[in-house]
């Protein structure tokens, strides 16, 4: 299912402006905010990675990230013979985890592989945003890639609103429509959509669902936003910061024309 990110003017882009400045989105605070955790992926190509980079890397961060962690990845790979199917099963180099004292902001590294989240309570895009390019200058420096290849940031929301939800429209403007035959009362869903996007780098991932809080008198849904940008296929900072605060721009946009007034309430609109 496709659909048009519904911004007013060309997603992440001034009007008129050919350098593609991004737009500044009217982003509202809440006194609730919903945002469980953010992450930005930069994924390289090239890269000259070495068993040293890590621990250069943990010597430049470890003032503010100082919990340092392995965590083991493995590849499956299927493959079909006359009469069975196998499965293979690779070990890929692991991934390298920095953490802050807190725990709620973390720098992945790995070959090729950068990846910088937040937990909530999520500061706002202007004081995440510099975690990004900290890691993103260092991991430049040390792993030398040729280039990013492609690049991606996730917004992750858990909304409880009180239950039970007869109507799903009074909270979301995208959400499952049925048949009269079928019935209309949707109990459990996980609705994703690609919208199309005026911007050709960019793709971009709606998906909304339900989900179990424990609590009989609420409902709790999830409603995850992810912009990917494809082809990058550069390593200039200015070139990957405008391309990360579009794909801001373009998840505020879609994240306050996916709910309601009634759900701002709910969450406590500031402004």
């Amino acid at each position: 299912m496709t659909g048009t990110i519904p911004t007013p003017i060309n997603p992440g882009r001034q009007d008129g402006d050919p350098q593609g400045a991004p737009v500044s989105p009217p982003e509202r605070h809440y006194a609730k905010p919903p945002l469980v955790e953010v992450l930005c992926e930069l994924h390289f190509k090239g890269s000259k990675w070495e068993a040293t980079v890590a621990g250069q890397f943990y010597d430049r961060v470890k003032e503010r990230f100082p919990a340092k962690r392995e965590d083991e990845r493995y590849r499956i790979s299927f493959g079909s013979g006359s009469y069975s199917v196998r499965a293979e099963i690779g070990r890929l180099p692991p991934v390298i985890r920095f953490a802050s004292e807190d725990g709620r902001r973390v720098l992945q590294i790995a070959p090729d592989l950068l990846v910088v989240n937040q937990l909530a309570p999520y500061p706002g895009f202007e004081a995440w945003e510099p975690d990004i390019f900290l890691a993103f200058r260092i991991f430049r420096e040390l792993a030398q890639p040729a280039e990013v290849a492609w690049l991606a940031l996730r917004y992750i929301n858990q909304i409880i609103v009180p239950g039970p939800v007869d109507r799903i429209k009074e909270y979301f403007t995208m959400y499952p429509q049925l048949p009269q035959t079928l019935g209309r009362d949707t109990r459990q869903f996980l609705l994703r959509v690609e919208l199309a996007s005026s911007s050709p780098e960019h793709r971009f991932f709606m998906a909304l669902a339900t989900c179990a809080v424990g609590e009989a008198d609420q409902e709790s849904f999830t409603l995850e936003l992810h912009d990917v940008v494809e082809n990058v296929n550069a390593l200039d900072e200015e070139r990957i910061r405008c391309l990360v605060r579009q794909a801001h721009a373009n998840i505020v946009w879609a994240f306050e024309s996916a709910i309601t007034d009634r759900l701002r309430e709910v969450l406590g609109v500031q402004d």
